[in-house]
């Protein structure tokens, strides 16, 4: 109960973030550093590499302040999603965005290798 509102009040302070800014049309960089502490890119969901996945993080204290505790280490210990979580953030968030882009991979001799996908995995979490 104590994570749900956790989650409840940070989504309420998002939905007034936005409200009070007025971004939906326009990518804001001030509100963006504001609202999240770091993103992740790929991780591991139930055992299985996902690359195409970004996951933000969301700050539990809006402000622009950098903070000092954000370690590699804090990042790839979370970089492990089991039924939906990780150890240490909950979703809040969680959907896939329909865009067509191209890969590039290099095979066993070397040679790129072209892949179409055509769908990102976006997160975005909050700490317990």
């Amino acid at each position: 109960m104590k994570d749900d509102n956790k989650v409840e009040n940070g989504i309420e302070k998002i939905k007034t973030m936005i409200k009070k800014h007025n971004i939906l049309d326009d990518f804001n960089d001030e509100v963006f550093k504001a609202l999240v502490d770091y993103c992740i890119i790929g991780g591991f969901d139930n055992g299985k590499i996902e690359e195409y996945v970004i996951r933000f993080i969301c700050k539990t204290n809006f402000n622009f302040t950098v903070r000092s505790n954000i370690t590699i280490k804090k990042i790839l210990n979370n970089s492990i999603i089991v039924n939906s979580e990780t150890k240490e953030y909950i979703p809040i968030l969680d959907f896939y965005s329909i865009q067509n882009y191209c890969v590039f991979t290099r095979d066993d001799n070397n040679k790129l290798q072209k892949h179409e996908n055509n769908r990102i995995r976006v997160r975005f979490e909050i700490e317990k």
